[in-house]
């Protein structure tokens, strides 16, 4: 806790505040910051917690209060270095609406800094405020617009199923704005929750309710002929239609979005478009052209220092290394993916590093740190929900790391979940990529059994093929081969 000592003074009058700091700075109580801000810290952390709790809370309140308002007295033009702390001090004080004001302008300062955690803590602190403000249209405009912010911001590194909720609240809250008045501002923050709501369930791989709610918002973009809010749908279009496997279709919807936002590469969807394009272009043979575009991200985002944004590029190259078959670089590249993210709380990201580092370990004969990391990737997973996004096909990817340990019994178990879940969502890539394993697995474990497990080596053939994933397409025919070959067709 910092106190300014002329505050003080006018604050308490009678009081030699220059003696008494001076007292507690020789008792070894608090010291002193620097020599022109005459401020001090406390040396102790108990200390100031005594300090702190032995105050009555009618008296802490107004403490913060007078604190928030020295700061804006002592430093009018400087609020934009001081709105963290005015925030803090007016949320103790009981002052909601300075609460709301102070923490929206920090959570915009922070996106300006790419500091996206930092921003949906500074946006939560509004959301909380705003529970203790009157039940007016202006206030639930503000209150949709924070709920978005806070849900695009906090993706990766929350609970998609909790914010979820919040989601549904503010649609509830858009819709009956736009009934009250249908303006375009009230039309484009329908969209825009829209568009989060999209996002929570790509957050927790639920492909259908991405095309749902993405095509929803899509049209919507569309009809307020909103260029800005159009790159939003179209790089969450692209992207599950990548994950999904239609590497072809959604080509389309990333590339208009790459280049409505090539301008402005902290946004996240543009590193996200480039990267799920190179993952298509990968996945349809393209490696040079998959590997240019990846890196290339990479190194743009690492420029303007957009940590979230290099975490994010980094995961995207990996399918890419592992559609190229470079497991060395594979392992390497998911290391340091699961390095940064895991410095930045982004949770899924690092969830999804662990998978390829788990998947390239396997490739590479280190079985049993292939099985440690991809526990440790559920593990990982479990924060953000259990099934976040690509666990589809991470989970196709684990059913190939113990049929490469032998496992086989238990390959046949894992391959029929993931296949019936993928089916579900309509993954059909995940799909593909688990009956491969499950005919190889029914080749091993019943080597007389040689038609079912063609029949899912068909499968697998056929589904990659519909996906035009060439080299997959390319294994599963080689894998095939050798299964004739060995029963002497």
């Amino acid at each position: 806790m910092r106190a300014a000592q002329n505050t003080t003074r006018r604050r308490v009058p009678f009081m030699d505040v220059g003696s008494l700091l001076a007292q507690l700075e020789n008792a070894d109580l608090v010291r002193r910051v620097a020599e022109e801000e005459r401020a001090y810290w406390f040396k102790h952390a108990l200390t100031q917690d005594a300090a702190y709790m032995s105050l009555l809370y009618r008296t802490r309140r107004e403490i913060h209060q007078r604190v928030a308002q020295a700061y804006q007295q002592l430093y009018p033009n400087q609020l934009d270095e001081y709105v963290e702390l005015l925030a803090l001090h007016y949320a103790e004080a009981g002052d909601p609406a300075k609460t709301i004001e102070y923490s929206i302008k920090a959570a915009e300062i922070s996106v300006r800094h790419f500091a996206y955690v930092e921003a949906s803590m500074h946006y939560a602190r509004a959301l909380d405020a705003f529970k203790s403000l009157p039940d007016t249209d202006d206030n639930r405009r503000r209150r949709v617009d924070t709920i978005n912010n806070y849900i695009e911001f906090s993706w990766g590194t929350t609970v998609p199923q909790e914010n979820l909720k919040l989601a549904a609240e503010a649609e509830a809250l858009a819709f009956a704005l736009q009934n009250a008045d249908a303006s375009q501002e009230n039309t484009r923050r329908l969209a825009r929750v829209h568009l989060m709501m999209a996002a929570m369930n790509l957050a927790r791989n639920e492909y259908k309710e991405v095309l749902r709610y993405t095509r929803q918002g899509l049209e919507e973009s569309e009809r307020l002929g909103d260029e800005r809010l159009l790159i939003t749908p179209s790089a969450q279009l692209g992207a599950v239609l990548v994950l999904q496997g239609h590497f072809r279709e959604a080509a389309p919807y990333l590339e208009r979005a790459i280049a409505l936002s090539a301008q402005n590469p902290g946004r996240w969807e543009w590193s996200w478009s480039v990267g799920f394009l190179a993952i298509a272009h990968a996945m349809r043979g393209q490696i040079h052209l998959a590997l240019a575009e990846a890196e290339g991200a990479l190194e743009r985002v690492e420029e303007i220092q957009y940590h979230v944004g290099v975490s994010q590029s980094l995961a995207y190259l990996l399918p890419v290394l592992f559609a190229q078959g470079d497991m060395t670089r594979l392992l390497e590249t998911s290391r340091r993916t699961v390095e940064l993210a895991t410095q930045n709380n982004f949770h899924l990201v690092a969830a999804i590093g662990l998978g390829f580092q788990a998947l390239a370990q396997s490739q590479l004969g280190e079985h049993q740190a292939a099985e440690a990391a991809m526990a440790a990737s559920r593990e990982i997973a479990a924060r953000v929900g259990g099934r976040p996004m690509m666990s589809d096909w991470l989970a196709a990817a684990n059913a190939e790391i113990q049929y490469n340990l032998g496992k086989f019994d238990e390959v046949l178990e894992l391959a029929k979940q993931v296949v019936a879940a993928a089916h579900a969502s309509g993954g059909k890539f995940a799909e593909a990529w688990a009956e491969r394993v499950w005919g190889q697995a029914l080749v091993r474990l019943r080597p007389s059994d040689r038609v079912e497990a063609e029949i899912h080596l068909k499968k697998s053939l056929d589904a990659f093929q519909e996906c035009d994933a060439v080299f997959e397409v390319a294994r599963t025919q080689r894998i095939l081969e050798q299964v004739k070959a060995a029963c002497g067709d």
